[in-house]
């Protein structure tokens, strides 16, 4: 089983894929605010590439 390492202050928790899932779906707030900060991520990590590849 794989789990998922969370750092926390002060603490590391380990989840699995269903127990994230599980959070998520009784917060319908958290999971909109997430998926919105992950494509942020996502966008940003890609655009930081491409301009890496410019400078080359």
């Amino acid at each position: 089983m794989k789990y998922i390492e969370v750092k926390l202050p002060k603490s590391t928790v380990f989840l699995t894929n269903d127990e994230i899932q599980c959070m998520l779906r009784e917060n319908p707030g958290l999971y909109k605010e997430s998926l919105k900060r992950g494509k942020y991520i996502l966008r940003s990590r890609q655009q930081k590439q491409r301009e890496a590849k410019k400078i080359l």
